[in-house]
């Protein structure tokens, strides 16, 4: 593998918007750290690229009682939206949205039994997982059905418009048709 090539594949510890924005010139420096006539990358800037990319994750990320306020629907400061915006637009959005509003269930689970255990002093009983379970597959089909709402509502939320016509629904709405079950003609007005 050559040395660009592992860079690149190093690359990848990086948030995804550095890697858009000044990939080429990580790979550019680093190439140029490599002594001449060397193919092979050294395991210290191996190293250094990882470490870098993580220190560039967690700087990114808000702290933990900011991104619970966020994850409950609240607004982030200026100083996130960039880590809002990776969150809610890349790949696996509404996975970490169902992933969770699930968590957030099962502690309100937890909490809600252990409070009523603390309460009763029941010695215990399957009537515990009786509720849970409905309670979290609640969750987990609200979650998928309103994720698209839910995460455009957080982007108007924090700032930004409404998706625009470059981000349709999924799916996309069935073309109408005429009474005949024929597609509607190219004037789209009334049945062919």
């Amino acid at each position: 593998m050559s040395a660009e090539r592992r860079v690149r594949t190093l690359l990848r510890a990086w948030p995804r918007p550095d890697r858009a924005e000044r990939g080429d010139e990580i790979v550019g420096t680093s190439l140029d750290l490599l002594p001449a006539g060397t193919s092979h990358l050294p395991v210290l800037l191996a190293v250094n690229l990882v470490i870098g990319g993580l220190q560039a994750r967690w700087r990114m990320r808000p702290p933990v009682w900011r991104w619970v306020h966020y994850r409950m629907g609240g607004r982030l400061p200026a100083r996130w939206h960039r880590w809002m915006l990776n969150d809610l637009t890349s790949p696996g959005w509404r996975r970490r949205m169902v992933a969770s509003r699930v968590v957030a269930a099962c502690v309100g689970v937890v909490v809600g039994v252990a409070t009523v255990q603390w309460v009763q002093h029941p010695v215990g009983g399957t009537s515990d997982v009786a509720f849970a379970v409905p309670v979290v597959a609640g969750a987990v089909l609200g979650s998928l059905s309103r994720s698209r709402k839910d995460r455009d509502r957080q982007l108007v939320r924090n700032g930004y418009g409404w998706p625009t016509a470059d981000d349709p629904p999924w799916p996309p709405p069935p073309a109408p048709t005429t009474s005949d079950g024929r597609g509607r003609g190219a004037e789209g007005v009334g049945p062919a």
